[in-house]
């Protein structure tokens, strides 16, 4: 939507770039702390190193054997806008075999406000075969292994800390409503993630 409010200074982007089976494909998250204002480079950069151990260990725990790291970008706003960018650390998923890239393990991160515009959803990529019975829906292995990962990673962000900076969590934004872009971008903090009861889905995978 054209016009939107920019992202907040309090905000990050985190970019994690992966492959399955040599195929590219990503995930992004926002993430908040009143502090990225104020942070040194170099708190940034601790910061971004302990996000990415957090959001490897998530995604890990849900993807397949051929899901592999490649980079993590974080980028931040405001007057003095920063960008890290870390090459591939080794990782893969654990959870063998997986589906066609456009396939995925959705989470829908819930925040405090209701109805749609209170969440907002993560396609993990790598979607394992374990994750499903029948090709369409997820199954009781899905679904527990996805409370479990979201909720060790909620608790693993909220023990971030570097330099300036004392706390993360992650969020969502809030840009529109009824169709109209807001005057400004609202904050919305994640408590909790659930899997999406079918496969999720992204066609653009298929077409890179």
């Amino acid at each position: 939507m054209i016009g939107l409010p920019p992202p907040p200074d309090t905000v990050a982007r985190v970019q994690l770039g992966l492959s399955v089976n040599g195929s590219p494909c990503s995930v992004g998250q926002w993430i908040f702390s009143p502090e990225w204002p104020v942070a040194s480079f170099d708190d940034i950069d601790s910061a971004a190193g302990q996000i990415r151990n957090a959001l490897l260990e998530l995604v890990g725990n849900l993807s397949s054997s051929d899901c592999e790291d490649r980079e993590i970008t974080v980028i931040t706003f405001g007057a003095t806008p920063r960008s890290i960018r870390s090459p591939a650390t080794g990782f893969v998923g654990s959870r063998g075999a997986s589906s066609p890239l456009n396939a995925s393990t959705g989470i829908y991160w819930s925040t405090a406000t209701r109805g749609k515009s209170g969440r907002c959803l993560l396609h993990v990529p790598g979607f394992p075969l374990a994750f499903t019975d029948d090709d369409v829906h997820v199954n009781g292995t899905c679904h527990e292994a996805v409370r479990l990962a979201a909720a060790g990673y909620l608790s693993a962000l909220s023990e971030i800390s570097a330099g300036a900076i004392l706390s993360v969590a992650l969020c969502t934004l809030h840009r529109e409503s009824a169709g109209l872009p807001l005057s400004s971008t609202e904050v919305r903090l994640i408590d909790h993630g659930q899997a999406c009861r079918r496969i999720a889905g992204i066609q653009r995978r298929l077409r890179r």
